[in-house]
């Protein structure tokens, strides 16, 4: 892709390069390799992170570092006054990239400069260093994981064929046994993964289930990514057990998820979501085969993870919902009163969580509707049935017609007390 820019902007982009040259002399520390590829998300470049040296810049030299860029950007604003409506230059994506991360930089406050222009150092001077196939697999894997996220904002199913194939290729360039080839597999497993929670199409689950497990077959015990390797390949499998409904699928989630929150410190930033996920795992064989020590386990791990979940957090209000129904499928085994009205207490807090607006608020209203529901069918009082009615009427206003879930929403609380109807 090309873009036009100003010729004003030119020499601010001719200057930022001055910029680069400037910082990869200001220093002579060694650097070691680390693959920097900036998705975290697919688990790209976490591989070979090794300790770094930071450049020892002085408070002079970042003052004129963005001085520099300052003094371009105040050229280039002087300049756009004139009439220079004919003074356009092509310019590729790599120098827009530079002139954005520059532009960027300059609006940092100035503790947080020096920080930011190291990392960018560390980055660029790590990827000097990258030669031969490990250039290519770099270059081929990037471009890979822009196209993923390309993906989940357009939806084009052409971006993430071609993040696939890209993908295949640089795994080809990756020699057996070495560090990367793990990874590379697991992003690609990622990939079909992702194509297959748009699509639903078999094979794609088929595939991300195989690279997934070839890559946690070349992860070795204690490397930093075996955890999150095994919660994710447990996900591959629980996505294929909704489709299939073959209890060996929903076996091997639970015990690859069991292995993840055993591999997960204490204190660890992803402990609770390992936890929900495995409860999530539990609950599914509970639905399957109704045994109580299956909903047992996923109360219990609900339970703690919403216990590691800070407020504010943006998957508190789904954890909480997804507790309170927990709780309301127990009911059905042990008839416990408790039971019901903690099904109520983590429904509510779910509903209060959530915002107006939000794709799940109608189907956390319905799940307290139907908590109230359970109390009235236990006590008789006449609150809880007017509250089933109350939220049960609010879901079924912000579901839209024609959705799967409107029909059933209406018949809930009449069909109970009306069954002649």
């Amino acid at each position: 892709m090309t873009t036009f820019l100003p010729h004003c902007c030119l020499k601010a982009l001719d200057l930022i390069k001055s910029i680069w040259e400037l910082i990869f002399n200001m220093s002579e520390s060694n650097i070691l390799l680390e693959d920097q590829t900036g998705d975290p998300a697919t688990d790209v470049g976490a591989d070979r992170a090794l300790a770094q040296p930071t450049p020892n810049y002085h408070k002079d030299e970042a003052a004129e570092l963005e001085m520099a860029i300052s003094m371009s950007l105040g050229q280039s604003n002087a300049e756009t006054t004139e009439d220079s409506s004919d003074e356009y230059t092509a310019i590729d994506v790599e120098e827009q990239a530079e002139l954005v991360q520059a532009l960027f930089l300059s609006s940092f406050p100035s503790e947080l400069f020096d920080e930011q222009v190291a990392q960018l150092y560390e980055t660029r001077a790590e990827v000097e260093l990258l030669s031969g196939w490990e250039m290519k697999v770099y270059e081929l894997n990037n471009s890979a994981v822009q196209l993923m996220e390309y993906f989940r904002q357009s939806g084009d199913c052409a971006e993430i064929e071609s993040a696939v194939q890209l993908m295949e290729a640089a795994i080809k360039l990756i020699p057996d046994g070495h560090a990367d080839k793990a990874a590379r597999l697991n992003n690609l497993g990622n990939a079909f993964f992702l194509r297959y929670q748009r699509l639903r199409e078999l094979g794609d689950i088929e595939n991300a289930i195989r690279f997934k497990c070839q890559a946690i077959d070349l992860t070795p015990d204690g490397h930093a990514h075996k955890a999150a390797r095994l919660n994710n390949l447990g996900n591959a499998f629980e996505s294929r057990f909704e489709c299939l409904r073959e209890l060996g699928d929903i076996e091997n989630a639970i015990r690859l998820k069991h292995q993840a929150v055993d591999l997960t410190p204490d204190g660890h930033v992803d402990k609770a979501a390992r936890l929900n996920n495995l409860g999530n795992a539990f609950f599914l064989r509970y639905q399957c085969l109704g045994e109580l020590g299956d909903i047992e386990n996923s109360i219990h791990l609900k339970h703690q993870a919403i216990d590691l979940t800070p407020d504010g957090h943006a998957d508190k209000a789904a954890r909480l919902n997804g507790l309170g129904n927990a709780f309301s499928h127990r009911i059905e085994h042990l008839g416990k009163l408790g039971d019901i009205e903690n099904a109520i207490r983590f429904s509510c807090q779910a509903v209060d969580l959530t915002p107006d607006g939000h794709a799940h608020k109608a189907a956390r209203l319905n799940n307290l509707g139907n908590a109230f529901f359970r109390r009235y069918r236990r006590l008789g009082k006449q609150g809880d049935i007017e509250n089933a009615i109350h939220f049960s009427h609010q879901a079924v206003d912000l579901t839209p017609d024609g959705h799967a879930h409107k029909a059933i929403m209406l018949k809930q609380p009449w069909e109970c007390l009306f069954p002649s109807i």
